[in-house]
């Protein structure tokens, strides 16, 4: 009889439950595990005569595996070792022994140190530990070897990094870690830094160390979003540093001669500090291809800038730019964001190979004067400026896609001749004071979106059958019938006839009086907005057309009830019926299985059913402002979904103790009537739990097991004795104030 462990054991003494995932090629076995629940790391596979020293690769990611055997250091000639996603807590000194091993993840587990002997597996190239529970990392760590690519200890509990962490030759990644300060660089004959990449986003870093120059080798440093506010001068000196991350900080100034690096840098992103100037020297930077400096105080482009002849995207918004005569000597720009800024007039720029411009948010009243010389512009962005015409020039010689002009001063009737733009395929006009456009805007046969939302439109032109997407919000529609029929080709119904392969239509504050019939003829629509109207009840026959529909707003209008029809609106993610007439949470609506947000706040609904039917998508539940005087308790395990419950300003009199162990992460009963509280040690998942403004008289202790909680707002209530435990909730914001008293 085959054994399967142990002296004389072979592969055909494997037991069927193991064997079927043993894949044999040629000399070598591969074992993979995936996503089956296995509890442990079978034995027959470190302690089989014929399969152990024949096996290159064990896969066994996402199970719920605790333990890693020490026996495991017995596949000499493994290869790659991937556990991703299981509750692993310890990695045996053993894993030293895999002397063959290239490739080791442990993502995703709840391991909180690694062994000294990791440094003898000298063939590993990749080593991926992300997501765990690790507080420090070996001081040798840096004898793994050159040869190792990629180390990623990215989102840990990693206080410093060892010395010996430069010595490596790849990557490092240690973001989102609570590392404070970096180790400095030592530089001896036995122990020379070599590494090439230094990925530390999302940390506590304070300061760069002055020998990071020593680093010589590498070529990206990335330390975003940290506490960092000076460069080190010594910084300059890195001869191949190529890509700089210094995004979100708080560096107040670069060195004046940062332009040293004009051999390496390619890439240089400062974004989101506290920079009010750039250094003279920028301009040195000629291989640079890529400059973000958005999110700053910087009130002028140095006019060396013109000497970065390889720039091509160049990101200077939310500045307090005024003067940008620099572009006129930066043809070679290809991307070019200047919005949010304090620019009143744009320079005569030949911008001949610029594909992308933005200056929206600035002080413009007119469009650039050469816009016509920049023949490769696609995306022109403009909005939130004081312009007042559409420039004749515009899309002479150009095949542009892509326009933004909403939120200026457009205003009366648009002559411009839309055949000039007739490439567009995104045309915004939003909040101007247009009253009509010309005719040609037919004549636009690739245009995809159009939005003409809030302006002083009454009539309109006929537009292109193209059309998917529309937004003619808040204007003055005529909607009713023509007087004269050769006026019906002007009326937006009649218009809305022809494009019937709509995806998205906005009709928001369009002083509708009901869902209008064209849209019956809309089969392919996914979103629909048709709030603030006057709309009092919808003809069931519309959402059997609307089954297909993923985004619906009937808010703020005179809704009193809702079809049954509402049923077949299977494919809906969210439904928004706030601010109407409702008085019952129909059971129709708890058949839509795929619903995720749900907002029936502002009615006056007082009928609940007795449960949420097939609602096991539901994530977000507004109930607020109703005359509710109790949430359904049956069946609320369909609710595993949910995590927001707003119930507030209602007559609710108690929280269900039925779902407490729901997964809910904000509960908001305010302004209710409730008196006593459910045990609350099972609402483990609770993070912000607001009860103020109720007639609540106790609090139990076992507020304190809400293991998630932080924030309670228990104000307003009837408290006069204080749970014990709340001295020890330091972690928890507690509000309590205006306590009242029975009576009152």
């Amino acid at each position: 009889m085959s054994m399967a462990c142990g002296q004389g054991s072979t592969i055909k003494g494997i037991p069927d439950n193991v064997r079927d995932y043993i894949q044999l090629v040629g000399n070598r076995a591969d074992v993979k595990f995936d996503t089956l629940s296995r509890k442990k790391i079978p034995q027959e596979l470190y302690d089989n005569e014929e399969l152990t020293p024949m096996l290159e690769t064990v896969d066994m990611s996402n199970n719920v595996i605790k333990k890693i055997p020490a026996g495991l250091g017995k596949i000499s000639k493994l290869k790659k070792l991937k556990l991703p996603g299981n509750e692993i807590a310890k990695v045996p000194r053993t894993v030293g022994k895999l002397k063959d091993l290239n490739e080791c993840d442990m993502s995703r587990n709840k391991i909180k140190s690694i062994p000294p002997t990791i440094t003898k597996a000298n063939k590993l190239e990749r080593m991926i530990l992300k997501h765990n529970s690790l507080k420090k990392l070996p001081p040798k760590i840096g004898q793994v070897g050159r040869q190792l690519e990629l180390l990623d200890v990215s989102n840990n509990q990693l206080r410093k990094l060892p010395k010996s962490i430069y010595t490596l030759r790849g990557e490092v990644n240690a973001s989102d870690n609570i590392i404070v300060e970096l180790p400095p660089v030592a530089a001896t004959k036995k122990s020379k830094p070599t590494i090439e990449s230094l990925i530390l986003q999302n940390n506590n870093i304070t300061e760069l160390p002055e020998s990071f120059e020593r680093l010589m080798y590498l070529l990206k440093l990335d330390v975003g979003n940290n506490q960092i506010t000076q460069i080190p001068h010594t910084l300059i000196n890195m001869p191949y540093l190529s890509v700089l991350n210094l995004a979100n900080n708080q560096i107040w100034e670069l060195p004046e001669d940062f332009g040293r690096l004009a051999y390496s840098l390619t890439t240089i992103n400062v974004a989101n500090n506290k920079l009010d100037k750039l250094p003279a020297s920028i301009g040195n930077l000629t291989r640079c291809t890529e400059m973000n400096f958005a999110n700053n105080k910087i009130y002028e482009l140095p006019v060396t800038m013109s000497g970065c002849r390889r720039l091509e995207t160049l990101n200077v918004s939310n500045n307090q730019i005024q003067f940008c005569d620099v572009l006129k000597e930066m043809s070679f720009l290809l991307w070019l964001d200047m919005s949010s800024n304090s620019i009143e007039n744009f320079p005569e720029a030949d911008l001949a190979n610029l594909e992308y411009l933005d200056l929206s948010r600035n002080k413009l009243d007119t469009m650039p004067e050469k816009l016509k010389a920049m023949k490769m512009l696609k995306r022109f962005h403009m909005a939130h400026n004081g312009v007042t015409r559409l420039l004749d020039e515009l899309g002479e010689g150009q095949l542009i896609e892509e326009i933004d002009l909403s939120y200026n001063n457009l205003e009366g009737d648009i002559t411009f001749d839309f055949q000039k733009i007739r490439m567009i395929q995104k045309l915004n006009l939003a909040h101007n004071e247009i009253k009509s456009l010309n005719p040609t805007i037919i004549k636009m046969e690739y245009l995809r979106e159009l939005n003409l939302s809030h302006n002083k439109f009454v009539t309109l032109q006929r537009l292109p059958k193209t059309i998917r997407k529309l937004d003619v919000s808040s204007n003055d529609w005529k909607l009713d019938e023509p007087h004269y029929e050769s006026h019906r080709n002007t009326y937006l119904l009649a218009i809305m006839a022809d494009l019937t392969t709509l995806t998205h239509l906005s009709m928001a504050s369009c002083g509708l009086e009901e869902v209008p019939k064209v849209v019956q003829a809309y089969l392919d629509l996914k979103e629909v907005n048709m709030s603030e109207n006057a709309i009092a009840e919808v003809n069931g026959s519309i959402f059997n057309q609307f089954r297909y529909v993923s985004r619906l707003d009937l808010s703020k209008n005179k809704l009193e009830s809702m079809p049954k029809q509402v049923r077949s609106l299977q494919h809906l993610l969210h439904l928004d019926l706030s601010e109407n007439k409702l008085t019952s949470f129909t059971t129709d609506l708890t058949i839509l299985r795929a619903l995720r947000f749900l907002n029936l706040s502002k009615n006056e609904i007082n009928v609940m059913p007795d449960d949420f039917g097939e609602m096991v998508s539901l994530r977000e539940l507004n109930l607020s402002h109703n005359q509710i005087e109790c949430l359904p308790c049956k069946k609320v395990d369909v609710l595993s979904s949910l995590r927001e419950l707003s119930a507030s300003n209602n007559r609710i009199s108690a929280i269900p103790l039925e779902y407490e162990h729901l997964r809910i992460q904000h509960i908001d009963v305010s302004f209710n009537r409730i008196r006593d509280l459910p045990g609350l040690r099972n609402f483990k998942t609770v993070r912000t739990l607001n009860l103020s403004d109720n007639i609540i008289e106790t609090v139990p202790e076992s507020v304190e097991k809400m293991s998630m909680l932080k924030r309670l707002d228990v104000s307003g209530n009837c408290v006069r004795f204080w749970p014990k435990c709340m001295a020890g909730m330091s972690n928890v914001e507690i509000l309590r104030d205006n306590q009242r008293s029975k009576d009152g």
